[in-house]
């Protein structure tokens, strides 16, 4: 019972407001000092501690955020930790904080903070000279840019550019990874994965290349042991499919999933792809049904881009 009330005294310190940090912050402010720049020698000792316990209360509580679905307040501490790791110039602790900050605006659909905090953490890791950082940052930073596109009216010139950029970091990131990194298996599925969604979403994309790179993708995540991202990368070719026309495999692609998928953010995408297939095989009523099931779980995890693109599916249909 002690050692339960201690971690419990412990956990609601870490979610206390330090007044210190918002003096900290202000003097930080006042400076003017490029971040990542910052003399933490010269930094008052109150800061040094405040990054501290900035770093300290997000590893304490970051799990907890994740298994609960609390994203929000995962993006506020992480960032208050990324800013604290930097101050400190703990570059490796930052650009880690800074690449899960990019992956939690991603899934929320906060695209253009996704590109801001994955534009930082390129930065870190060109000063870290670390090729497999720079080329995560990379394709990250390029499915941020991939998310503006999308949402983006089509064709349009900011749609363009979005999805150009994208292009250029995805090709980038694929280049460091072959030239520095050719035996990191994982990475190099994770750009094909990112390059073949790419490829799916632009409008003026190459359906082929798309699907090559899913097919290679899956290969190596079967070969990696990440059953996770194949069963992503899987619903991700169905969809190609069914951009295709091709009915019969896009629907073979989702049943082979209907008994596997379990995390609720696959399960929110197996949902909308299943309610896509069945309104394309003319049967509305199930269409709507599963359709509703993605929704609840998009509204669940706050998915701001899929609770837009489920809801235009009820309204284009009823159109």
């Amino acid at each position: 019972m002690a050692a339960n009330t201690k971690t419990s005294v412990q956990k609601s310190l870490f979610m206390q407001v330090n007044p210190s940090r918002i003096l900290a912050l202000t003097c930080f402010a006042l400076l003017q000092s490029p971040v990542l720049f910052c003399d933490s020698d010269s930094a008052p000792k109150n800061f040094r501690e405040l990054g501290q316990l900035d770093i300290d209360a997000y590893y304490f509580n970051i799990n907890d955020f994740v298994q609960n679905k609390q994203w929000r307040r995962a993006i506020i501490m992480g960032k208050n930790a990324f800013e604290g790791a930097v101050s400190l110039q703990k570059l490796d602790v930052a650009w880690k904080i800074g690449d899960t900050l990019v992956s939690h605006n991603f899934f929320l659909g906060d695209f253009e903070e996704a590109l801001r905090q994955g534009l930082e953490n390129q930065k870190i890791a060109e000063l870290l000279a670390e090729p497999k950082k720079m080329a995560k940052s990379l394709y990250k930073i390029s499915a941020a840019y991939r998310g503006i596109g999308d949402s983006s009216s089509i064709h349009s010139e900011s749609q363009i550019q979005s999805f150009q950029k994208s292009r250029d970091a995805i090709k980038k990131s694929l280049q460091i990874a072959e030239e520095k990194c050719p035996l990191e298996q994982s990475l190099r599925a994770k750009i094909l994965f990112n390059l073949g969604a790419l490829e799916s979403q632009d409008p003026k994309g190459d359906l082929t290349k798309a699907k090559d790179a899913y097919t290679e993708a899956i290969v190596l995540f079967e070969r990696t042991g990440r059953e996770d991202y194949r069963q992503r990368t899987l619903l991700r070719l169905g969809k190609l499919y069914l951009l295709q026309k091709n009915l019969i495999d896009a629907r073979a692609t989702c049943e082979c999933l209907r008994n596997l998928v379990s995390d609720e953010r696959s399960l929110m995408h197996f949902f909308y792809l299943d309610a896509q297939i069945l309104s394309s095989e003319g049967n509305w009523p199930h269409a709507c049904e599963s359709s509703e099931k993605a929704l609840a779980l998009a509204i669940k995890l706050e998915a701001k881009a899929d609770i837009q693109r489920i809801q235009e599916f009820f309204t284009n249909k009823e159109k």
